[in-house]
């Protein structure tokens, strides 16, 4: 009688500690990274499609947000694009799919695409998503990027 209780009691600690941990890494992917950027919206079809094309720079603050309208599978390239850059794919929920770093300008056989899909994407500098400490799996608070992006060409 003695054993069963001991092993009741350790089950219950054993099972308090795991939900505990699970509530805890819950939380912690939850929580909304917010960047300090300012970003210009891509909406259109047009827009999306010259996205960063030759520009000649690019502000250290500064990216291009893109909105496909509903979630798909993306591809990116760099065709006349001249700035290194890090391609963010991010899910509906702001959920950072895939990051690409520090492409190469100008290329034309390499496609940057989302492991899954995605509804937004998020041009900066490359080596930004660094200084940032951004991974696959952080959750963005898309809302605001989104809020407080200028129009295409406003940047």
């Amino acid at each position: 009688m003695n054993i069963k209780k001991v092993i009741i009691g350790i089950s219950f600690v054993v099972l308090t500690i795991l939900f505990l941990w699970m509530f805890a890494f819950s939380e912690a992917s939850s929580q909304l990274t917010t960047l300090d950027i300012r970003t210009e919206l891509a909406a259109t079809s047009e827009e999306r499609i010259q996205g960063l094309m030759n520009r000649q720079e690019l502000c250290d603050q500064c990216g291009m947000i893109f909105d496909f309208g509903g979630s798909e599978q993306v591809s990116f390239w760099m065709k006349d694009t001249i700035i290194p850059l890090d391609i963010i794919m991010i899910e509906q929920n702001g959920v950072i799919d895939s990051i690409h770093k520090n492409t190469t300008p100008l290329n034309t056989e390499k496609r940057y695409r989302s492991e899954g899909e995605v509804r937004y994407v998020l041009e900066i500098n490359a080596g930004k998503s660094d200084k940032f400490n951004l991974e696959a799996g952080d959750r963005l608070d898309i809302k605001d990027l989104l809020e407080q992006s200028l129009p295409y060409g406003e940047l």
